[in-house]
């Protein structure tokens, strides 16, 4: 989970980083309700995750 960004590649126009952004959002929180559900996270569990998967990780390794 420190090792992943959910977001953020190779886009060169704007139209497609916002559909990249939209598609990465919808995904991450389906498959972290999923995990709500199973019981495995809590809602701060995924929350934190979810920051960390979107701007968190890059922070961290880009110092920023």
């Amino acid at each position: 989970m420190t090792k992943i960004f959910a977001f953020g590649g190779d886009c060169n126009f704007s139209d497609e980083a916002y559909g990249h952004q939209v598609l990465a959002r919808k995904q991450v929180a389906l498959v972290l309700s999923q995990k709500m559900e199973d019981g495995l996270f809590t809602s701060s569990q995924a929350e934190k995750i979810a920051e960390d998967l979107f701007y968190g990780n890059a922070a961290r390794l880009y110092h920023i």
